[in-house]
Protein backbone atom coordinates (compact mmCIF):
# COMPACT_ATOMS: atom_id res chain seq x y z
CA UNK A 1 0.00 0.00 0.00
CA UNK A 2 1.35 3.57 -0.87
CA UNK A 3 1.94 6.20 1.32
CA UNK A 4 1.41 10.05 1.01
CA UNK A 5 5.04 11.64 0.85
CA UNK A 6 6.30 15.12 0.36
CA UNK A 7 8.08 15.79 -3.19
CA UNK A 8 10.88 17.27 -1.34
CA UNK A 9 11.44 13.67 0.42
CA UNK A 10 12.47 12.77 -3.08
CA UNK A 11 15.62 15.00 -3.02
CA UNK A 12 17.73 12.25 -0.88
CA UNK A 13 17.55 9.99 -3.97
CA UNK A 14 20.43 9.94 -5.96
CA UNK A 15 18.94 9.34 -9.32
CA UNK A 16 15.07 10.18 -9.91
CA UNK A 17 13.88 9.65 -13.79
CA UNK A 18 10.20 11.20 -14.07
CA UNK A 19 7.53 9.68 -16.52
CA UNK A 20 4.78 11.53 -17.92
CA UNK A 21 1.58 10.34 -19.01
CA UNK A 22 1.11 13.20 -21.45
CA UNK A 23 -2.52 12.87 -22.15
CA UNK A 24 -3.09 12.81 -19.11
CA UNK A 25 -0.80 15.65 -17.92
CA UNK A 26 -3.07 18.08 -20.31
CA UNK A 27 -6.37 16.83 -19.41
CA UNK A 28 -5.79 17.40 -15.56
CA UNK A 29 -3.95 20.31 -15.93
CA UNK A 30 -7.11 22.34 -17.75
CA UNK A 31 -9.33 20.19 -15.83
CA UNK A 32 -7.69 21.92 -12.39
CA UNK A 33 -6.66 25.22 -13.68
CA UNK A 34 -9.21 26.23 -16.16
CA UNK A 35 -11.40 28.42 -13.40
CA UNK A 36 -8.76 30.33 -12.91
CA UNK A 37 -7.30 31.31 -16.49
CA UNK A 38 -10.40 30.31 -18.26
CA UNK A 39 -10.04 29.82 -21.99
CA UNK A 40 -6.18 30.93 -22.04
CA UNK A 41 -5.72 26.96 -21.11
CA UNK A 42 -7.14 24.82 -24.04
CA UNK A 43 -5.41 21.37 -25.65
CA UNK A 44 -4.10 23.37 -28.26
CA UNK A 45 -2.75 26.75 -26.45
CA UNK A 46 -1.38 25.07 -23.60
CA UNK A 47 1.82 26.50 -21.64
CA UNK A 48 3.41 24.53 -19.04
CA UNK A 49 6.86 24.92 -17.34
CA UNK A 50 8.30 21.59 -17.15
CA UNK A 51 11.30 22.80 -16.01
CA UNK A 52 9.42 23.43 -13.05
CA UNK A 53 7.87 20.04 -12.91
CA UNK A 54 11.25 18.74 -13.28
CA UNK A 55 12.50 20.75 -10.18
CA UNK A 56 9.46 19.73 -8.17
CA UNK A 57 10.24 15.94 -8.59
CA UNK A 58 13.60 16.71 -8.54
CA UNK A 59 14.51 14.80 -11.57
CA UNK A 60 17.54 13.63 -13.30
CA UNK A 61 15.60 12.77 -16.95
CA UNK A 62 11.86 13.38 -17.70
CA UNK A 63 10.51 11.77 -20.04
CA UNK A 64 7.41 12.67 -22.19
CA UNK A 65 4.59 10.35 -23.90
CA UNK A 66 1.99 11.74 -26.04
CA UNK A 67 0.60 11.82 -29.51
CA UNK A 68 -0.44 14.58 -31.88
CA UNK A 69 -3.62 14.95 -33.40
CA UNK A 70 -3.54 14.24 -37.07
CA UNK A 71 -6.87 13.96 -38.11
CA UNK A 72 -8.87 16.83 -39.33
CA UNK A 73 -12.42 17.56 -38.26
CA UNK A 74 -15.06 17.14 -39.80
CA UNK A 75 -16.06 20.47 -40.05
CA UNK A 76 -12.58 21.94 -39.52
CA UNK A 77 -11.29 24.10 -41.86
CA UNK A 78 -7.94 22.54 -43.90
CA UNK A 79 -6.24 26.03 -42.17
CA UNK A 80 -7.71 26.06 -38.57
CA UNK A 81 -6.29 22.27 -38.87
CA UNK A 82 -3.28 23.06 -39.94
CA UNK A 83 -2.38 25.83 -37.20
CA UNK A 84 -3.71 23.46 -34.36
CA UNK A 85 -1.34 20.81 -35.56
CA UNK A 86 1.07 23.65 -35.79
CA UNK A 87 0.79 24.45 -32.50
CA UNK A 88 0.90 20.63 -31.00
CA UNK A 89 4.42 20.45 -32.82
CA UNK A 90 5.42 23.84 -30.89
CA UNK A 91 4.01 22.48 -27.25
CA UNK A 92 5.94 19.00 -27.70
CA UNK A 93 9.37 21.17 -29.36
CA UNK A 94 9.43 23.19 -25.97
CA UNK A 95 9.92 19.95 -24.10
CA UNK A 96 12.30 18.52 -26.21
CA UNK A 97 14.14 21.88 -26.08
CA UNK A 98 15.16 21.57 -22.45
CA UNK A 99 17.87 19.27 -21.27
CA UNK A 100 17.59 15.75 -20.46
CA UNK A 101 13.67 16.29 -20.95
CA UNK A 102 12.69 13.85 -23.93
CA UNK A 103 9.53 13.09 -25.66
CA UNK A 104 8.08 9.91 -27.37
CA UNK A 105 5.11 10.72 -29.57
CA UNK A 106 2.23 8.67 -31.67
CA UNK A 107 -0.14 9.81 -34.02
CA UNK A 108 -3.93 9.89 -33.43
CA UNK A 109 -5.99 6.71 -33.77
CA UNK A 110 -8.20 4.63 -32.11
CA UNK A 111 -4.70 2.53 -30.61
CA UNK A 112 -2.39 5.76 -30.19
CA UNK A 113 -3.17 6.43 -26.05
CA UNK A 114 -2.26 2.64 -25.90
CA UNK A 115 0.53 3.01 -28.19
CA UNK A 116 1.74 6.07 -26.05
CA UNK A 117 1.18 3.51 -22.83
CA UNK A 118 2.79 0.94 -24.66
CA UNK A 119 6.34 3.29 -24.95
CA UNK A 120 5.80 4.25 -21.55
CA UNK A 121 6.15 0.78 -20.34
CA UNK A 122 9.08 -0.53 -22.22
CA UNK A 123 11.06 2.23 -21.21
CA UNK A 124 9.98 2.55 -17.47
CA UNK A 125 11.03 -1.24 -17.42
CA UNK A 126 14.21 -0.64 -19.38
CA UNK A 127 15.42 1.76 -16.70
CA UNK A 128 14.62 0.15 -14.23
CA UNK A 129 16.29 -3.07 -15.64
CA UNK A 130 19.36 -1.02 -16.64
CA UNK A 131 20.06 0.15 -13.17
CA UNK A 132 19.99 3.47 -14.54
CA UNK A 133 17.67 5.00 -12.12
CA UNK A 134 17.18 4.38 -8.24
CA UNK A 135 13.31 5.77 -8.18
CA UNK A 136 10.64 6.12 -10.74
CA UNK A 137 8.16 8.59 -10.60
CA UNK A 138 5.04 8.06 -12.86
CA UNK A 139 2.63 10.96 -13.27
CA UNK A 140 -0.21 9.64 -14.35
CA UNK A 141 -3.92 8.44 -13.17
CA UNK A 142 -4.48 5.79 -15.47
CA UNK A 143 -5.32 2.09 -13.60
CA UNK A 144 -3.42 0.42 -17.17
CA UNK A 145 -0.32 0.86 -15.49
CA UNK A 146 -1.46 -0.99 -12.40
CA UNK A 147 0.83 -4.44 -13.30
CA UNK A 148 3.38 -2.29 -14.37
CA UNK A 149 3.70 -0.13 -11.32
CA UNK A 150 3.49 -3.93 -9.35
CA UNK A 151 5.98 -5.49 -11.27
CA UNK A 152 8.40 -2.54 -10.65
CA UNK A 153 7.63 -2.60 -7.15
CA UNK A 154 8.61 -6.40 -6.87
CA UNK A 155 11.73 -5.93 -9.16
CA UNK A 156 12.89 -3.67 -5.77
CA UNK A 157 12.40 -0.47 -7.59
CA UNK A 158 11.42 2.43 -5.67
CA UNK A 159 8.41 4.06 -7.52
CA UNK A 160 6.19 7.00 -6.97
CA UNK A 161 2.95 7.64 -8.13
CA UNK A 162 1.38 11.23 -8.64
CA UNK A 163 -1.56 12.78 -9.70
CA UNK A 164 -4.87 14.92 -9.16
CA UNK A 165 -6.91 12.66 -6.83
CA UNK A 166 -9.98 12.54 -8.12
CA UNK A 167 -8.40 11.69 -11.21
CA UNK A 168 -6.62 8.65 -10.22
CA UNK A 169 -7.61 5.00 -9.95
CA UNK A 170 -6.99 3.79 -5.92
CA UNK A 171 -5.57 0.58 -7.07
CA UNK A 172 -2.94 2.16 -8.90
CA UNK A 173 -2.29 4.69 -6.27
CA UNK A 174 -2.31 1.42 -3.80
CA UNK A 175 0.09 -0.53 -5.89
CA UNK A 176 3.00 2.50 -5.86
CA UNK A 177 5.38 2.38 -3.05
CA UNK A 178 4.10 6.46 -2.73
CA UNK A 179 2.00 8.63 -3.73
CA UNK A 180 2.31 12.86 -4.49
CA UNK A 181 -1.24 14.11 -4.76
CA UNK A 182 -1.30 17.07 -6.95
CA UNK A 183 -3.80 20.07 -6.27
CA UNK A 184 -4.49 23.08 -8.01
CA UNK A 185 -1.73 24.96 -6.59
CA UNK A 186 0.96 23.00 -7.63
CA UNK A 187 -0.48 22.80 -11.14
CA UNK A 188 -0.62 26.75 -11.18
CA UNK A 189 3.38 26.21 -10.43
CA UNK A 190 3.65 24.86 -13.06
CA UNK A 191 2.05 27.13 -15.32
CA UNK A 192 3.80 29.55 -17.40
CA UNK A 193 5.55 32.87 -16.19
CA UNK A 194 3.17 35.02 -18.48
CA UNK A 195 -0.20 33.29 -16.78
CA UNK A 196 1.00 33.73 -13.48
CA UNK A 197 1.79 37.21 -13.74
CA UNK A 198 -1.40 37.49 -15.57
CA UNK A 199 -3.26 36.00 -13.56
CA UNK A 200 -1.75 35.91 -9.92
CA UNK A 201 -2.51 33.09 -7.54
CA UNK A 202 -5.65 33.00 -5.63
CA UNK A 203 -5.48 32.93 -1.64
CA UNK A 204 -6.50 29.24 -0.28
CA UNK A 205 -9.98 30.58 1.61
CA UNK A 206 -10.60 32.10 -1.95
CA UNK A 207 -9.85 28.55 -3.93
CA UNK A 208 -12.01 26.97 -1.21
CA UNK A 209 -14.53 29.07 -1.78
CA UNK A 210 -14.48 28.40 -5.24
CA UNK A 211 -14.24 24.62 -5.12
CA UNK A 212 -17.53 24.77 -2.96
CA UNK A 213 -19.45 26.93 -5.64
CA UNK A 214 -17.88 26.12 -8.26
CA UNK A 215 -16.42 29.49 -9.83
CA UNK A 216 -13.04 31.38 -9.22
CA UNK A 217 -13.23 35.05 -8.27
CA UNK A 218 -10.33 36.99 -9.87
Amino acid sequence: MSNTHNPTELQSSKVTYLFIDGSYLRKSYIDSTAKWFGNEVEDENINIDFNAIKNFFDARKVFYYDYIDRIQGKYEEKIDFEERVSQQKDYFNQIRSLEEDHVKLGNLTKKSQKEAGIMLTVDMMNHAMGNNMTKAVLLSGDKDFKPLVESLVNMGMIVYLSSEVRSTSSELKYAADSYIPLSFFDYYKWSSPELKNKYPMPKIETYIKSERCGQLDR
